[in-house]
């Protein structure tokens, strides 16, 4: 249940800069969403269970790429 982790993330996480803050947002935004698109396929909790953290992950992949070479090259 890693995924957990990033979802609980507070958006008020002590960083070093408004952008960091953004990316930090950005990311929570992304993986919420990639969570409730999840569930929403969902028929049962067994299902659920068998969702594999990889998976999760790759929900945000192409995301984190493009933000991430945006401010840091």
């Amino acid at each position: 249940m890693m995924w957990l982790a990033f979802a609980l993330i507070p958006t008020s996480v002590n960083t070093e800069n408004n952008t960091t803050r953004k990316i930090v947002r950005k990311f929570k935004d992304c993986m919420y969403d990639f969570f409730l698109k999840t569930v929403a396929k969902l028929k049962s909790i067994r299902n659920y269970c068998t969702i594999r953290a990889k998976n999760f992950k790759n929900g945000c992949q192409h995301f984190l790429k493009i933000y991430l070479k945006k401010y840091f090259g």
